[in-house]
């Protein structure tokens, strides 16, 4: 066996035994796909009955360390997320110090606009035809009148989700799943207004073009404008929120700022 096993306590055994097996996995003593032991020789290692390490190993498949496969040849392996996986699981903690008050919309959105700005010169430079598709589609979804409010904001996260990849560091893509994804429960609360959807189709539009001309002054200049559109309707719903309360900010969302 890769790792040690040290002695277990009686109490949160199940949570002691997940954290010495995700550190092995950290440590790179379990590799990715790499197959765990059974639940008895686990439980044997460990000292402690079978229940405690299945507990153990559903507290690991639950943050995708691990898979299950059935079969003669079945058992627990050690997964490898995808950067997508792997990311999203930064958005929950987030949320819930976004919940709190820990962190509040206007500094989200000002770390989220810091990354995105320090990034334009590299996707500018970087972007290929592919992204320039995707971001085409994403465009195309923002500026569809029948679009309901979900698909829209759903496209508004896919364009600004690849103008992080066009970039092309994975590790500056990983951690913007905390901002983007972060920041999506406000963003529900905005855009719904015609008038507001229309702007914004606009302004990604004029990025989208600075992006194909690799013409890296006007992809800055189109995303200050988004920026400060985006901005003044965060800062819009959230007072409508704190006034009124969830229904009142989803009723106010619908009334248009100045152009």
């Amino acid at each position: 066996m890769l790792f040690s096993c040290d002695s277990i306590v009686t109490e949160s055994a199940s949570k002691q035994i997940e954290e010495q097996l995700r550190r092995a996995m950290q440590e790179g003593r379990l590799r990715a796909d790499q197959q765990l032991p059974t639940e008895a020789e686990l439980a044997e290692r460990f000292g402690v009955s079978r229940p405690t390490i299945r507990e153990a190993l559903k507290r690991l498949a639950a943050q995708n360390l691990i898979r299950s496969k059935r079969g003669p040849a079945g058992g627990n392996f050690v997964n490898c997320p995808s950067l997508h996986e792997a990311g999203m699981n930064l958005v929950t903690p987030v949320l819930l110090l976004t919940s709190t008050g820990e962190f509040d919309a206007a500094a989200l959105c000002e770390a989220r606009s810091l990354i995105e700005s320090n990034l334009l010169e590299l996707s500018v430079q970087r972007r290929t035809d592919e992204h320039l598709a995707e971001l085409q589609l994403a465009l195309d979804e923002l500026s569809r009148p029948e679009a309901d409010h979900a698909a829209f904001c759903a496209a508004e996260l896919r364009f600004h989700r690849t103008l992080v990849r066009a970039a092309g560091n994975k590790v500056i893509e990983y951690f913007s799943y905390a901002l983007l994804e972060g920041l999506q429960p406000i963003g529900s609360l905005v855009t719904d207004a015609p008038h507001d959807r229309s702007r914004l189709a606009e302004l990604h539009r004029d990025l989208l073009m600075a992006l194909r001309s690799q013409d890296l002054y006007a992809a800055k200049r189109a995303f200050e404008a988004y920026t400060q559109r985006r901005h003044a309707l965060y800062a819009a719903a959230v007072a409508q929120y704190v006034a009124g309360g969830a229904g009142g900010a989803a009723a106010g969302a619908s009334d248009p700022l100045p152009a």
